[in-house]
């Protein structure tokens, strides 16, 4: 996956507004190489801070919760850009990030 190979290239921060400059950053430049798979660079940041927080909620042992695969989506699709992404891809996202953290 594209965005756990950007983020292996170099320590991850642990702040937040870098995680999103370094998200937005990506999200344009993904777009650029790959317009013919998303609807602009804004679905593809909304997608990509998904995926962030998905691989959070699976590894990070502070969170007492569960996230469903159909709450997931909810959630994606309650952002307007979110709306534009297939649920057959947030479905594969959702199992890829269940099994594999993208920064390992």
């Amino acid at each position: 996956m594209a965005l756990g190979e950007f983020f292996r290239t170099f320590a991850c921060p642990n702040e937040s507004q870098m995680i999103d400059r370094l998200s937005q950053e990506f999200s344009r430049h993904f777009y650029k190489q790959n317009r013919e798979l998303f609807p602009s660079s804004d679905s593809i940041y909304v997608l990509v801070m998904s995926i962030i927080l998905l691989n959070t909620y699976f590894r990070n042992t502070a969170i007492d919760f569960s996230l469903s695969k159909k709450q997931f989506i909810k959630n994606v699709y309650r952002t307007e850009d979110g709306k534009l992404l297939s649920k057959k891809l947030l479905k594969q996202v959702y199992k890829s990030i269940k099994k594999n953290n993208i920064f390992d």
